[in-house]
């Protein structure tokens, strides 16, 4: 049980701000901490109150919502490269087992703060760029892969060759650094322009040192 954990999940929100931008960047901020609360109560006075909090309109803050519930996004489990499904099958049963289970809440909860932020800077990017058009399954779908990017990819669908086999377990934990520092400077074939890439160096340089910070946290 390590609060400091969910707060070092949480930092992907850096790089949200940075990709998201002056134009996204602060308004999906706003909205993705707006939002925590939809997951308590999603009833209309539950949106209304993350509209006022984010300066959207409504019909934005249900659409973005009802579209990262869809994704399963929020669902944080196994899939994470830093459990990469360890802790299941369980180790331990029983009272201990529970125990142990209760003691990742500040990784799931971190995680998901992280996630949610990412979606609603990546919403409202595509929503901006595209005011008029239907937020459909493709359209989600690349809301998703943005959004994933935000989050330095830390899902095992990134899951690099050499994290597999013998070697998972050695390198379970070198995950974030290596692929913060490709969305920077390596995979030029992943969608980020040079322009994120500079937005992604400079806010993790201030963060964690120059010339470059994708070896943190």
């Amino acid at each position: 049980m390590n609060p400091f954990q969910g707060l070092q999940n949480a930092m992907v929100m850096a790089n949200a701000l940075a990709l998201g931008g002056l134009k996204s960047g602060l308004p999906g901020f706003r909205a993705g901490w707006g939002m925590q609360m939809l997951r308590y109560n999603a009833s209309e006075a539950g949106l209304e109150a993350v509209a006022k909090v984010s300066g959207w309109d409504k019909k934005w803050v249900k659409e973005a919502w009802d579209g990262i519930q869809s994704t399963g996004r929020l669902f944080v489990e196994g899939e994470h490269a830093w459990k990469d499904d360890l802790a299941d099958p369980k180790f331990f049963q029983g009272a201990f087992g529970n125990v142990l289970d209760k003691g990742q809440v500040f990784f799931r909860e971190g995680e998901r703060i992280g996630r949610l932020t990412a979606w609603t800077t990546a919403y409202h990017e595509w929503r901006i760029a595209n005011p008029e058009a239907v937020f459909d399954a493709a359209a989600r779908a690349k809301v998703l892969a943005r959004s994933d990017d935000m989050t330095v990819n830390m899902t095992r669908a990134s899951k690099a060759t050499w994290q597999q086999g013998i070697f998972a377990i050695p390198t379970q934990f070198w995950a974030w650094n290596a692929r913060n520092m490709e969305l920077m400077v390596g995979r030029w074939g992943n969608g980020l322009s040079v322009a994120d890439r500079a937005k992604l160096i400079g806010v993790n340089s201030l963060l964690y040192g120059v010339p470059l910070g994708g070896v943190a946290p």
